[in-house]
């Protein structure tokens, strides 16, 4: 964590998942490197968490990381997805990201030394530590506790996706519900077969030479590849696809389903595209985000206008 010390800004991440039955939280830093001008990244923490995820326990918990590696000055901002506890969190305990610098200046300032303009360390003097566990029996027991946490930003990938679903699923058109229905249905009667039986995903690599994609909450194209895969299965071989189907006792798909899941993978391919962009471990920036979306945005157009003349 030297490099930290050597860098006046700073972006964390946050996030909350679950895994057999248990939680955590983790937090990465990211940073430019003043000399190489690349973007550097470090995992700060990743530990078990017990109780309720309250957005107040979320603000302990942040907090303490920060303070852990003295950077609460340093944060520019912190990146999480949509969850409605940490957007409460932040909107509870956040500050505008100008205090955040003028409070560096100031920090800066008083201490009068070259290296301190530098991002050297605090004293143990000079440093606050928050104990974790009476910070979490406070929050419990005093919903005025205050903490400190930097200005927030929501994950542009989660947001996008999470509309994208909410519009694919909502859709008022009556007879398009009805399609989309049936047709979710039965690709997840046969994703939760093949995933919950050796029997069952034997019998899908015999017949179809390939394995499903099973869709997994936490990444955000796995349904679209997950429905693609059945669609191409479909397009190679429409009677193996029946013949799998038959065999895992799952209801086969009609002629205007299969149709439907070539037009859904058609209009939700440039999202899925997007997505894949947005999501990249390392050749993403910022400045891709407003491209990425106003190609989307075309993208849609131009696709709406195909389907419209398609039904002329």
């Amino acid at each position: 964590m030297t490099e930290m010390g050597l860098v006046l800004y700073l972006c964390t991440t946050a996030d909350i998942w679950s895994a057999h039955n248990r939680s955590f939280f983790g937090t990465t830093v990211h940073w430019i490197d003043p000399a190489e001008l690349t973007r550097k990244s470090a995992v700060l923490a990743c530990s078990r968490i017990r109780g309720k995820h309250s957005y107040d326990a979320i603000a302990a918990l942040l907090e303490q990381v920060h303070m852990k590696y003295n950077i609460n000055q340093k944060v520019l901002l912190t990146l999480t997805d949509n969850g409605s506890n940490f957007l409460k969190a932040f909107r509870e305990f956040s500050c505008d990201a100008t205090d955040v610098v003028d409070g560096r200046e100031a920090r800066d300032n008083s201490l009068g030394t070259a290296e301190g303009a530098n991002g050297a360390e605090l004293s143990e003097d000079d440093i606050v530590f928050t104990d974790m566990q009476a910070a979490m029996q406070r929050s419990d027991t005093s919903p005025d506790v205050e903490y400190s946490l930097p200005p927030h930003r929501s994950c542009a990938s989660h947001t996008l996706n999470l509309i994208a679903g909410h519009d694919s699923m909502t859709a008022n058109d009556p007879s398009y519900k009805r399609l989309y229905y049936s047709t979710m249905a039965k690709c997840s009667a046969l994703w939760n077969k093949a995933s919950r039986s050796v029997q069952s995903a034997e019998i899908v690599k015999e017949e179809l030479q390939t394995s499903l994609i099973v869709p997994n909450s936490t990444r955000w194209n796995s349904h679209y590849d997950a429905v693609d895969k059945i669609r191409a299965v479909a397009v190679l071989s429409e009677p193996k696809l029946h013949t799998v189907c038959e065999k895992l006792t799952v209801a086969t798909f009609r002629p205007n389903e299969i149709t439907f899941l070539n037009e859904f993978c058609s209009v939700m391919k440039p999202l899925a595209t997007a997505l894949d962009i947005l999501q990249a471990e390392h050749n993403c920036f910022l400045g891709f985000l407003l491209p990425t979306l106003v190609s989307l945005h075309l993208q849609r157009m131009v696709c709406g206008l195909l389907l419209h003349w398609q039904m002329l």
